[in-house]
């Protein structure tokens, strides 16, 4: 994915990273936490210091049976996923770098970005990831490729028309 102004937009309506793979709720509620769009309501590094060392040193208490408890369990589910779909999870089709990503610190300077809003885990549109229902439906995976880049395409032009005001050349994307 382009880290452009796009990108930015999508941030600010709620886009998050696409979790594949099963993590400990936790975990979940954590990352959740990190990526509130409320900068107050997010954890700081004080806290997060502090629940990960109650986990680690106090090793007593009910919250670490939990955890240990939800570790397993997401082991073994992860185990039988790269098991059962070896293609989702060997990582090849999990990192491709797109072109126009930046993987190192740079300042943007993006203006009248939206108001930020948290994702919404139930919906799927945002999903930048292969999903098991488009596996389990058979298609191949050059069909999957296509079908999430013509989905990624349609959604960038909608959202450019949307902010930008831009209509012309609606059709002039493709593959």
């Amino acid at each position: 994915m382009a880290h452009n102004a796009l990108l930015a937009i999508e941030i600010c309506q709620g886009l998050r990273p696409k979790i594949d793979y099963k993590i400990p709720q936790l975990i979940f509620n954590i990352i959740n936490q990190c990526w509130d769009e409320d900068p107050l309501k997010r954890p700081n590094a004080e806290r997060l210091h502090s629940v990960f060392s109650d986990l680690l040193w106090n090793n007593n208490n009910e919250d670490f049976a939990i955890i240990r408890k939800q570790i397993k369990e997401a082991d073994e589910i992860n185990e039988k996923l790269a098991t059962s779909f070896p293609l989702l999870f060997n990582g090849a089709l999990s990192y491709i770098k797109h072109p126009e990503a930046f993987y190192t610190s740079r300042h943007l300077d993006f203006r009248n970005l939206p108001e930020p809003k948290n994702a919404n885990f139930f919906e799927t549109e945002y999903s930048d990831s292969i999903s098991i229902d488009y596996i389990e439906r058979n298609i191949n995976s050059k069909g999957i490729c296509l079908l999430l880049k013509w989905k990624k395409v349609i959604k960038y032009r909608l959202l450019e028309v949307k902010i930008f005001g831009k209509e012309e050349g609606y059709y002039e994307y493709g593959m």
